[in-house]
């Protein structure tokens, strides 16, 4: 097993889905989303979000935190957090607090590819988390 068929790896293939694919602004990004991801139509287009120009709004923060919530040598359920000041209820919070996708992955054809049938959307997002003990945090240079 290489390093992209590990859990570090799982991560990266889920995040990088996310920088290629939302918000499929362009050609090669739809092209991207139809390769990486399983399952459903670019949120996106569902929700047509579009700028005064026509293009697509960039869509995706930098994750602040990544759990390995189970990983085999071809399946992972990755978790990507979030700064967020949104609780579950869609209510402004008050304090500061994350929010995560959870995303189920398969190594497939030598890379990382998302799986997000109706029963993973129905668990895809968790709002309201206030502490990331237990997640592995990123920090960025010159961020």
């Amino acid at each position: 097993m290489d390093y992209s068929q590990s859990a570090a790896g799982a991560f990266l293939g889920a995040y990088n889905f996310l920088a290629l694919t939302d918000p499929a602004r362009d050609e090669i990004a739809l092209a991207a989303w139809n390769q990486l991801f399983e399952g459903t139509v670019s949120p996106a287009v569902e929700r047509g979000e579009v700028d005064e120009t026509g293009t697509f709004k960039p869509a995706v923060p930098l994750p602040v935190a990544f759990q390995i919530e189970t990983c085999s040598e071809s399946t992972a359920v990755v978790k990507i957090a979030f700064e967020s000041s949104v609780g579950a209820s869609g209510d402004a919070l008050t304090y500061d607090a994350y929010a995560a996708l959870r995303l189920p992955v398969v190594y497939r054809g030598g890379q990382w590819v998302v799986i997000l049938d109706d029963a993973a959307r129905a668990r895809s997002s968790e709002h309201g988390i206030e502490s990331l003990s237990g997640w592995t945090t990123l920090t960025y240079s010159g961020a």
